[in-house]
């Protein structure tokens, strides 16, 4: 008889947590939740390649004036070509909802290995939890009929694992977030934003003591929505400027509204794909095994330099260090 949970056997020895049965995609299990991240992947780089793309066409410059009494200097942004945003916003939906599915889609296929069937099939999902309080109820309904590593290889990846202020910054509680946004609410919105100012301008006077009277200089940086006509830096003189060389170059950063507020689409787009990659991989392997762990340290091979594991409170995350041992050392 098993248990209605996770289809565990009452009376079978106690395991490690998430130790247990190994899967590899493709072979003992379907390829189809990496492919999904693949997929993923690919719209991923097809989006930055349309970023790419639009801003190698120089759409934007900057334009400086000099106020007609030469005491005011200002340089506004000029946009040629507006940002196809909502086309990339498009794109990034497809990225977020492609990741979201493989994890989905992994559950699925452990909920049915080996003939298991679900009885509440709608239900069955990966879940993510950001209260421990929370996962037992998780476990009954999203993980029905999944094999019982696997389910606790899923529990040590839950975003309750890591300290309360981080949870909201975990990569799975940003991609169902950004994910529901997209599907429920409104489109996950990419937008170019300024940033970044880099200044290389001179100013001449028509006499010493009027450069006195205007050191240090009165000068506003702004980093305004992108818009035709923003002010970008205003510098206000005392004295009549004889002349004004040089410019300013405004840097721009696409990005995307996130939980923990504006992050590059790259670097967060990067981030999501490797971590539903590893969590797939995770669930599938689990952790290693203690037979495992002191090999990797070199405690059954002749000639390793031992080095130190020790984990983190949540029993998932390793730090390494080597440890000096004289009798490894040659004299």
């Amino acid at each position: 008889m098993t248990d209605a949970t996770n289809g565990q056997d009452p009376g079978a020895p106690p395991q490690s947590k998430g130790l247990g049965r190994r899967w590899v995609f493709g072979k003992d299990i379907s390829s189809w939740p990496m492919q999904k991240v693949a997929h993923a992947a690919q719209r991923k780089a097809e989006l930055e390649s349309r970023i790419s793309l639009w801003a190698a066409g120089f759409p934007i410059e900057n334009e400086a004036t000099l106020s007609e009494d030469r005491r005011k200097w200002e340089t506004r942004l000029r946009v040629r070509v507006e940002p196809p945003s909502q086309e990339w916003s498009l794109i990034l939906g497809d990225v977020l909802y492609g990741l979201r599915s493989a994890l989905d889609a992994c559950v699925w296929e452990f909920a049915h290995i080996d003939g298991a069937m679900p009885h509440k099939p709608n239900l069955v999902q990966f879940p993510v939890v950001r209260d421990p309080a929370n996962w037992d109820k998780a476990l009954r309904e999203r993980l029905q009929s999944v094999p019982r590593e696997v389910a606790e290889r899923i529990e040590m990846v839950q975003p309750f694992n890591r300290p309360l202020g981080q949870v909201a910054v975990d990569p799975l509680v940003i991609l169902t977030d950004l994910n529901n946004t997209d599907k429920h609410r409104a489109s996950v919105s990419v937008s170019v934003d300024p940033h970044g100012i880099r200044q290389n301008v001179s100013v001449t006077f028509d006499s010493e003591e009027a450069s006195e009277r205007n050191a240090p200089p009165d000068i506003t940086y702004h980093f305004p929505s992108l818009a035709d006509q923003a002010l970008v830096v205003d510098a206000r003189f005392k004295d009549p400027v004889r002349e004004v060389r040089g410019g300013v170059t405004v840097g721009m950063r696409f990005t995307v509204d996130a939980p923990m507020g504006k992050e590059g689409i790259g670097s967060l787009t990067s981030g999501l794909v490797q971590n539903v990659h590893d969590v797939l991989n995770f669930i599938a392997v689990g952790p290693a095994s203690p037979e495992e762990l002191a090999e990797m340290s070199g405690q059954n091979d002749e000639g390793w330099l031992p080095v130190d594991i020790q984990a983190d409170e949540s029993g998932r995350t390793f730090t390494t260090s080597a440890r000096q041992d004289d009798s490894r050392q040659s004299s």
